[in-house]
Formats: structure tokens, C-alpha cells, sequence
């Protein structure tokens, strides 16, 4: 080692003693990224984030157990049976995965954030969907290094910066719009007027831009073709494991009041399970972190989106060992039960088809028992008493209504605990 060298690290040594700090220089380089990539997860409350995603798969277990065990059963059953009907396929099947086969390549104008300069890169999409970006085409091809990889699941393509602009100010609600300061401030001026967004509600957004719109469309229908089969990759694989996840994350949406679709139901368990923790999650993280921000608005904008996906990351390694571990355990209990449910199966089955006949016909009879209160309420009203009579039937028929809610939720409930 130099003198020079042990002098600089003697005056550190000296500096960190009387100073408490380590650093005697400006920061630069690699420090300057990760004093940034600190500086920016301060505002991250970590130990809350891993609080709600613990909480969340708590919540979320008993209903996977449940489902799980259910579809456990039914595939016992079609083996039984010998059902093996094949069901169709909506989407086509690609060739398989790890051929590394390149399906599209172009040459495109993209937003570099770090230089914030619209530079031309050269973009490679593979036969597994994933989209690679390259300095300039030389370099894919004598084997370089791409400058990113990027897997589009549950990606938006958007081609309106109006469009775009509505979803960003979805999720960063700026306090400081409404008080008029930097209220209109543009977050970037397009290269040309074909652009191409690539969105996501917690991950990295990606900038294109296009000479025309007929390259604009050609480009936005590669994107969506990658999008497409990577979102319901998952959903489309016919084991009974994956019939149970996706029954329990619609039971435990239903749970908290959530029903129909679900926009951001892609991906495999992990993505889905932290797509529900973030969805639960982010109120909290716009009303506790953004009213602290400070400086010009792209520059919040540009250091929000980052935590989130600082928060996106750290959801999906919190859930990723307990949902295995949820996993295991499933398929531990229901192995030991194998042998019970092949044995009793008929017994089982005669038992469960009989109870669901009662439970359908006590349904049909309160259902037909209110519609007869509600029709005579009207004839009532209309024929031969008035209206004070009118309101007092319509209460009992309501009360009725009320009764078939009341009913029908605990037949649901009950019809699954009979699914065991």
C-alpha cells in the first residue's frame, strides 16, 4: 500500500472519530447510487410494510387450507372416477421456455431516466416474453450485455399521455396540486407524437417513442402479445393447486367486500398475494409519506414511484418463504388424509350430494316464501288497502329479503365446510 493510500485512510479514520461520518469526498459513482438508493428507503416505513404482509397471509391461510383441501378432494374424486376430460385452451401454446429463441427485434427511441435524454436503443423480445434492451444492435449481436431485462407481467401499454397522466395522478395524489404549486408542471416532453407507455402501479415505468403510429401499433401489439400470455400463465395450468389459490384469493377479496374482477390478479402466487398486500397498503403509504416530500414535483413523482417499488420488492421476499411454508403444510395434512377420503369416497360424496339437495330446497322455499310477501304487498297496496297498509307489508317483505341474505351467506359458509 502507497503512502498516499495510508494517509487517505488514516484522515478517514481521523474524520470518523471526530465526526461520526466515513466520508471525507463527495459522493460519486457507485456510493452516490447507493447513498441515494439510502437516502430514498428512509421514507420507507420497512418494519410496517413487513407487518402488513405478514398480516395479510395470515388472514389470507385459512381460506387457502379450506380451498386447498377442497380441490384436493375433487381431484381425489376425478381419479376415482377416471375424469380426465381435457378442457380447452384459450390462449395458444408459444414454444417452450430456455430456447432463448428471439421472436421480435426494433430499433426504438426510449426515455433513459438517469440522463433524462431520449436515447435510440435496440429492443429484443424472447419466446418467454421477456424484453431485453440493448445499447445499439452491435452489441446483441457480438453477445453484449443488455442494458435491462424486463419481465411485463401485469404491465399496462398505453399510448396517450392523457391516459398516462390520469394513472400517475391515481397513484400520487401530490398535496401540493392542490394548493397550485407546480400544479401543471409536465412530467415529460414526448420525442415525437407517437409514444408508447409501459405501466405498472409498483414497478419501473418505460418510456418509447415512434416516427409513426402504424410502428407505435405494431410495437404496443408486441408488448400486449408478452403481456397477455404472461398474466394468465399461471391461471391457465390445470392443477388443483392452482384451482385452490385462485378460489381462496377470490373468497378473501369477497371477504373484504371486494367482488367481480380483479385488474390486478396476474402472475404467479407471489405477484398476486403482494399485488393484494399493495393494494391494502398503499392508502396508508400516501398519507404517511407523500405530505413529507419535499422539492419540484417531477422530482416527487419520480422518488414516489421508486419507494413503491422499493415496497413492491420487499412484500414479495416477505410473502415469498411464508406462503412455502403455507404451501407445505396443505399438502403435509391433506396427504395424511389421502387414504381416509380414497376409502370413504362413496360414503363421502352420497353424504355431500344429499345435503346440498336439503340446503337447495330450504333456499327455493325462503326464496319463494319472500317473492309471495313482495307480490302481495303490491296487490295490497294497489287493490284494497291504503298506503299505510302498503308500507307495513313492503317492511315485512323486506324483512323477508333481509332473511334470504342472512340465509343464503350461511348456506354458502356452510356448503364449504361440508367441501371438506
Amino acid at each position: 500500500m502507497g503512502l498516499r493510500s495510508r494517509a487517505v485512510r488514516v484522515a478517514v479514520g481521523l474524520r470518523f472519530v471526530f465526526t461520526g461520518r466515513w466520508m471525507s469526498r463527495p459522493l460519486s459513482g457507485v456510493d452516490g447510487v447507493k447513498a441515494a438508493v439510502s437516502k430514498k428507503c428512509s421514507h420507507l416505513p420497512q418494519g410496517a410494510v413487513r407487518g402488513k404482509a405478514e398480516a395479510e397471509l395470515k388472514n389470507f391461510s385459512p381460506h387457502y387450507q379450506r380451498q386447498y383441501s377442497v380441490a384436493f378432494f375433487n381431484h381425489i374424486r376425478c381419479e376415482v372416477e377416471q375424469d380426465q376430460e381435457e378442457h380447452p385452451q384459450l390462449l395458444q401454446h408459444k414454444e417452450p421456455k430456455g430456447t432463448g429463441k428471439v421472436v421480435h427485434k426494433q430499433e426504438v427511441t426510449q426515455y433513459v431516466e438517469e440522463l433524462k435524454k431520449w436515447k435510440d436503443r435496440h429492443i429484443v423480445i424472447k419466446n418467454d416474453n421477456s424484453i431485453e434492451c440493448y445499447e445499439n444492435k452491435e452489441v446483441h449481436q457480438k453477445g453484449g450485455d443488455p442494458k435491462y431485462k424486463l419481465i411485463p407481467t401485469g404491465y399496462r401499454v398505453l399510448t396517450s399521455m392523457i391516459e398516462y397522466a390520469l394513472l400517475v395522478d391515481k397513484y400520487f395524489p401530490d398535496p401540493s396540486a392542490a394548493n397550485g404549486k407546480d400544479g401543471n408542471q409536465s412530467f415529460l416532453v414526448n420525442h415525437t407524437q407517437y409514444p408508447v407507455y409501459l405501466w405498472h402501479p409498483y414497478r419501473k415505468h418505460s418510456y418509447f417513442c415512434f416516427e409513426n403510429e402504424e410502428v407505435q401499433q405494431g410495437f404496443g401489439a408486441v408488448l400486449n402479445d408478452c403481456i397477455r400470455h404472461l398474466n394468465y400463465e399461471f391461471a391457465k395450468q390445470s392443477s388443483f393447486e392452482v384451482q385452490a389459490f385462485a378460489e381462496a384469493i377470490q373468497f378473501f377479496r369477497q371477504e373484504k367486500g371486494h367482488y367481480g374482477s380483479w385488474e390486478m390478479n396476474h402472475g404467479n402466487e407471489a405477484l398476486i398475494l403482494s399485488n393484494l398486500v399493495m393494494e391494502e397498503l398503499l392508502p396508508s403509504l400516501q398519507s404517511d409519506i407523500l405530505p413529507k416530500m419535499k422539492g419540484k414535483k417531477n422530482e416527487k413523482r419520480k422518488t414516489w414511484f421508486s419507494i413503491l417499488e422499493d415496497a413492491y420488492i420487499l412484500v414479495q421476499n416477505q410473502l415469498a418463504g411464508g406462503f412455502q411454508s403455507l404451501q407445505d403444510g396443505c399438502k403435509i395434512s391433506n396427504k395424511e388424509l389421502e387414504g381416509i377420503i380414497r376409502s370413504d369416497m362413496d360414503q363421502i360424496i352420497t353424504s355431500k350430494e344429499f345435503t346440498a339437495g336439503k340446503l337447495k330446497g330450504e333456499y327455493r322455499d325462503i326464496k319463494e316464501y319472500a317473492m309471495c310477501k313482495v307480490h302481495s304487498a303490491y296487490q295490497v297496496h294497489y287493490y284494497y288497502r291504503p298506503c299505510v297498509m302498503f308500507a307495513d307489508q313492503l317492511t315485512s317483505s323486506k324483512k323477508a329479503t333481509n332473511l334470504i341474505q342472512n340465509r343464503r351467506e350461511n348456506l354458502v359458509t356452510f356448503s364449504r365446510i361440508l367441501s371438506h
